[in-house]
């Protein structure tokens, strides 16, 4: 069943972030842990980045992977829940899961090599970021 919100709950989890997500969209998530319900509220973020050169962005990637082993380190450090980086031919697309909007911001504005990663990779322009609400629909897991 998906979280709802009031509007004034909404505007409690928006974010002072230049770049353009929409923070307050939320999604709820049950699990069992060691027989007990537990309740996680989380984001889902996606990021795209245009490359100039896909296959030398990935390359680079590659070589570099201790920058990203960096990145990822301060992301878990903050609380992130998961992330994977895909392609679709054309642009670098990460997926992130984390548990409010804010502390995606925190991360995205204060990973000290965010920058030399985006470079290095050959990224065009800002990276378009975008957060989604979950839906409640049979055949989910």
């Amino acid at each position: 069943m998906p979280l709802t919100l009031s509007p004034d709950e909404r505007r409690e989890h928006t974010s002072t972030s230049t770049w353009p997500v929409r923070p307050g969209q939320l999604r709820l998530v049950i699990s069992r842990a060691k027989g007990r319900n537990r309740i996680t509220v989380s984001v889902f973020v996606i990021v795209r980045c245009t490359v100039s050169d896909l296959g030398k962005a990935l390359e680079w990637g590659k070589a570099n992977g201790d920058i990203a082993e960096d990145i990822t380190a301060y992301g878990k450090s903050l609380g992130q829940i998961g992330h994977r980086m895909l392609t679709d031919g054309k642009d670098l697309v990460v997926i992130d899961e984390w548990p409010d909007a804010d502390t995606f911001n925190k991360f995205f504005a204060g990973a000290a090599r965010m920058g030399e990663f985006l470079s290095g990779a050959g990224v065009v322009g800002e990276p378009e970021v975008t957060m989604l609400d979950a839906v409640d629909v049979a055949g989910q897991f």
